[in-house]
């Protein structure tokens, strides 16, 4: 699961609770490999090393910006 948010015109968008959310606690355990942190994450930080994945964006709310990220995760599925 990649889970992604912008820091600019997305005032409605909680980062911090999808952060939470994401966090892994219950992934863990189901046997899966969480986000590896509890701290919230400074902008531009990329979490993508366990089944869940985070990336919050220094920009508005666009999948765009994200591709760099999800195109490195998805190399993990599709080699």
């Amino acid at each position: 699961m990649f889970i992604s948010s912008g820091d600019k015109g997305d005032a409605w968008v909680d980062a911090i609770g999808m952060f939470m959310a994401a966090a892994g606690e219950v992934y863990e355990l189901l046997g899966k490999k969480g986000l590896g942190r509890q701290e919230f994450t400074a902008l531009e930080t990329t979490l993508i090393s366990g089944d869940l994945a985070y990336h919050q964006l220094a920009g508005g709310h666009t999948s765009g910006l994200n591709w760099p990220t999800i195109i490195r995760l998805a190399e993990r599925y599709f080699r």
